[in-house]
């Protein structure tokens, strides 16, 4: 029989491999679009930042005149003959008359479904503003949504052969990344269809691209024609002629060296991405660049040590006031730095396209300037149009470029092959110009570009949020410029906040901001709408009388050609400073400029901790936080660390409680381990992304921890009276002997109230800790233990077996849980000892209910009822009668051994399922008093005979003589 059962669970197991259940269907999602109401249109895959709908052909209009409107469902309206409309409800009335609605249609039949029974379409008259009419109807509460009657093109595309405009330049059939024959062993066309794009533009000299780099060689005779000229100065006469600051920058300046002469150095850095950007084109020498033709900005900012930082900044201002088009920054800092984002910003305010690589770190740690916004930050693709393995890549990468064996200008003349993410940068920059050139009048000109080379990339297989650049489909598209700026300090908005950015296109019709609640909104609420493009401040919104969170702010501005879209996060922390009442307060969002920095305010919770005292409270605003914590020794006792919530307040690392008392740990996201951690081991068990260490009355409490972490979520060894509560806990342990919740010689502590959405809770060698009111969806595991009270817990979803008892685990109580939709039920068996078993462990009222295999399994010897009175389980395959109708049934319930053999039975099986939320066992709620107040001295009884089992023999009469 043993084997039998061994088989049983065999074959259950491999089923479940087989047939697994089916996963998540990920479908495209639809979007509201704002100018037509509520009707959805799809995106496939992941919605990017910006995102680009439509065909670039496509010209949807609208017949004038005309609206569509459907009704709530609980409106019922009534059309006269004559058109008029009689609902009795004034507000629509009233819009009628204002808008001079001259006839009303139904669209659907009287027959229609409910989804189509209430749409209409109005018409009025036509000299009205459109965007007006479609907001007061889609504005008022009756409408569920209206539109405007938009004309469908058929989508045929236009299509436009290129030849190629090829260059004559000796080397250009090497450069695989203006136009890839494979010659290097890669992909055709794997490029960035220069040839093609020359058909339409190669560059205007008036255009100027500046390299702030190493320096630029001028004088190379494949360059030295496209070199900026300052025609405002004098050259060599000791004068500021143009009173810029500078005497005698003709062709730049060397902020390394102050001085005029921006000579590149050995390095030869600059030089050559000055000639991926604007070497010169079809001249007979060389290689081409991408611009053939724009000016070429010599901007000396450091030698062959990289740039100082003082000197990047005064560089880029340089360029921005001297009027440079295009800036080029094919370098960068690991660490924001405020000074390069000072000048950032003033360039961008002046319409200056800014483009950065985006590092070389083979990660997606963001690289600065190129992670600053107002930045267009580029990775690097091979000839394969795979990511280079240096290459930083994220979603915070805009577009990716070629980087890897890159043919371009050396000093004196020559020419090298280079590779990193300072190649992939000017290929972007001489894209800009080209860009420019063809769209000289455009009057956003930064905004343009950052818009529309994401959105006219072609798709790569590797995470960025645009794709790698594409000059044909760049410089056929209609531009637009869909961009909204990023709040500064974003996560902490109080009270009145400016939403600023730019809403423009060539085609343009209207643009329309909108917010909705958390990251990924179900619904939107409009702002502002407009038929004028706007640039700088769009709307600004009192967030006084609005919920606090986590909202997303969406701008779509709609076209001839199509639509496009950027969003942007806030949250709205109004109550903060009044609310939350503490001696330290952390947030990412904090620096030197702060009131209080270094004192009460800090940017990181390990800094705020050092600063607080015994018994202080360390408030942390919503954030992302990468750091371990440690809480260790008398100096750390009674301090609360307390999260402003446990959505987005996030914790990138392990918080260890050692050797102290009374921490409070609340209102945290938790569990992330997205990098190889040194693992701090204390004790026996580690690895958590909690421990509590030789410590006591703590308390952790509505937190929230996702992701896989160690052994773990929250584990105590040699602990005693701490509580557990009201977590979230989603699968987390990747060890076999780990589990989300794991009690490791640990005593008289509280678990309840906790959602545990994946793995094992654990007790191990732990005694008279109260389990209470917990959702477990995989399995409790008591080894070694003693004493515990398990009650009134939901305990589900385990192949083999939903509650164990392995070993020497005796006197547990488990009562009133709910133990179902498991391989097996309540499985009692040795685990680390084969001839060690449970015994003296008290189940009773609880329901056993569909349970795949068995409800039960009773390798040791342990009482199915409650001794001294007639209460035994509900189990669902009970199949006796209950004849004098007591609720009892009149035969036992057999349960098995491993062998199938009967070895244990259920006296009293009740023949309904026990009310667990509401049921109220007085001795189990006495039995957790005294545990909790320290009264009950049966555990220290139970501990003195830990170490030796009770002998089989007595427990045996005991069941035999304790009956009703």
């Amino acid at each position: 029989m043993k084997k039998l059962l061994v088989a049983i669970v065999t074959l259950l197991f491999f089923v479940m491999i087989i047939f697994p259940s089916s996963g998540i269907q990920i479908k495209n999602k639809p979007i509201i679009n704002p100018e037509i109401g509520n009707k959805p249109f799809y995106v496939g895959g992941q919605l990017s930042r910006n995102y680009f709908i439509n065909n670039f052909k496509q010209k949807p209009k609208y017949e004038p005149g005309k609206l569509i409107v459907k009704f709530k469902k609980d409106i019922c309206l009534s059309v006269s003959s004559d058109g008029v409309l009689n609902i009795g409800l004034k507000s629509i009335d009233k819009l009628n008359a204002e808008f001079s609605v001259t006839s009303i249609e139904k669209l659907f039949g009287d027959s229609s479904p409910d989804a189509l029974s209430n749409i209409y379409m109005f018409t009025f008259y036509d000299g009205f503003d459109v965007l007006d009419v479609l907001g007061q109807y889609n504005n008022d509460p009756n409408v569920e949504y209206a539109e405007l009657n938009y004309i469908g093109t058929f989508l045929t595309v236009e299509s436009k052969t290129y030849s190629g405009n090829f260059p004559n330049d000796p080397h250009f059939d090497q450069q695989w990344g203006l136009h890839n024959t494979g010659q290097s062993g890669g992909t055709i066309d794997a490029d960035i269809n220069a040839p093609e794009a020359w058909e339409i533009e190669t560059g205007d000299h008036d255009v100027i691209i500046a390299i702030v780099d190493s320096g630029v060689d001028y004088t190379h005779n494949d360059l030295a024609d496209n070199i900026w000229n300052n025609e405002n100065e004098i050259p060599d006469n000791g004068i500021d002629d143009d009173n810029n600051g500078f005497i005698d920058d003709i062709r730049g300046w060397d902020f390394e060296s102050n001085d005029s002469d921006p000579m590149d150095t050995n390095l030869g850095h600059g030089t050559h991405c000055a000639g991926i950007a604007g070497a010169i084109g079809n001249n007979g020498i060389g290689i081409a660049g991408v611009c053939w033709n724009c000016s070429i900005m010599a901007v000396r900012i450091g030698d062959d040590h990289g740039p100082g930082e003082n000197a990047a900044a005064r560089g880029i201002v340089y360029a921005a006031d001297n009027g440079a088009d295009v800036i080029s920054m094919s370098w960068g800092y690991s660490v924001y730095r405020n000074l390069i984002s000072d000048a950032i910003e003033y360039a961008y305010a002046k319409g200056v396209v800014l483009v950065a690589a985006a590092g070389n770190e083979g990660n997606t740690k963001k690289f600065f300037p190129a992670g600053q916004e107002y930045v267009i930050a580029v990775a690097a693709t091979d000839d394969n149009d795979e990511k280079a393995i240096f290459s930083t890549y994220g979603e915070w990468v805009d577009v990716a470029a070629p980087g890897i064996d890159i043919l371009s200008l050396k000093s004196w003349d020559t020419y090298i092959n280079s590779s990193g993410t300072s190649m992939a940068c000017p290929y972007v920059a001489g894209l800009s110009g080209l860009l420019l050139s063809k769209h000289p009048e455009c009057p956003f000109p930064a905004q343009m570009v950052k818009s529309v080379l994401p959105a006219t990339a072609d798709e790569v297989n590797f995470e960025i949020n645009g794709g790698r650049i594409n000059a044909l489909n760049a410089l056929e598209v209609i531009t637009f410029a869909s961009v909204l700026d990023v709040i500064k300090k974003w996560e902490d908005i109080k009270g009145t906040v400016d939403i600023s950015g730019t809403a423009w296109s060539e085609d343009f019709q209207y643009f329309v901001l909108e917010y909705g609640k958390g990251e990924h909104p179900e619904s939107w609420t409009e702002m502002v709408s407009s038929s004028m493009p706007q640039s700088g401040i769009l709307y600004s919104w009192d967030t006084i009388k609005t919920d606090e969170g986590l909202y997303t702010i969406r701008l779509h501005v709609i076209c001839d050609h199509g639509i496009h879209s950027d969003e942007i996060l806030l949250y709205v922390n109004n109550e903060a400073d009044g609310t939350y009442d503490a001696d330290i307060y952390v947030s990412n969002c904090y620096d030197s400029s702060t009131s209080g920095w270094g004192k009460t305010r800090f940017d990181n919770i390990n800094d705020g901790l050092n600063k607080t005292i015994i018994g202080g409270t360390v408030f942390v605003y919503d954030g992302f936080y990468s750091e371990n914590i440690i809480l260790k020794g008398f100096l750390k006792t009674s301090i609360s660390l307390i999260g402003q919530s446990k959505d987005f307040t996030v914790i990138d690392g392990y918080i260890v409680i050692e050797d102290t008392i009374k921490i409070t740990v609340n209102g945290f996201n938790l569990g992330y381990k997205t990098k190889d951690r040194e693992i701090y081991r204390p004790g026996w068990i580690y690895d958590f992304a909690i421990l509590i260490y030789r410590s006591s009355h703590c308390t952790i409490y509505d937190n929230k921890f996702l992701g896989y972490y160690g052994e773990g979520f929250i584990g105590t060894e040699l602990s005693t009276k701490n509580v557990i509560k009201n977590n979230i806990l989603a699968k987390g342990a990747i060890y076999y002997f780990g589990g989300e919740i794991q009690l490791y010689s640990s005593s008289k502590s509280e678990i309840y109230g906790n959602e545990n959405l994946g793995f094992t809770a654990v007790i191990l060698k732990s005694h008279s800790n109260i389990i209470k009111s917990n959702t477990f969806n995989e399995q409790l595991w008591l080894w070694n233990s003693w004493n515990n009270v398990v009650y009134k817990n939901k305990i589900t979803d385990n192949l083999y077996g939903a509650v164990c008892l392995s070993d020497n685990s005796f006197s547990n109580k488990i009562v009133a849980n709910s133990i179902a939709d498991s391989g097996g039920g309540l499985v009692s068996s040795e685990f680390a000892n084969p001839f060690i078993f449970p015994m003296g462990n008290q189940i009773y009222f609880n329901n056993f209910e569909r349970n795949k295999v068995l409800n039960a399994i009773d390798q040791g010897f342990n009482i199915w009822y409650k001794i001294g009175k007639r209460m035994g389980n509900y189990w669902d395959d009970y199949d006796g009668m209950d004849n004098n109708g007591d609720g009892i049934g009149d035969t036992p319930y057999e349960i098995p051994n491993v062998d199938g053999e009967s070895n244990n039975e259920d006296r009293f099986p009740l023949m309904e399922p026990v009310d667990i939320d509401n049921v109220v066992i007085e001795e189990i709620e006495e039995f957790m008093n005294e545990i909790a107040n320290d009264t009950s001295h049966q555990y220290s009884q139970n501990c003195q005979s830990s170490k030796q089992h009770f002998p089989q023999l007595i427990l045996l009469l005991q069941k035999l003589i304790f009956n009703c």
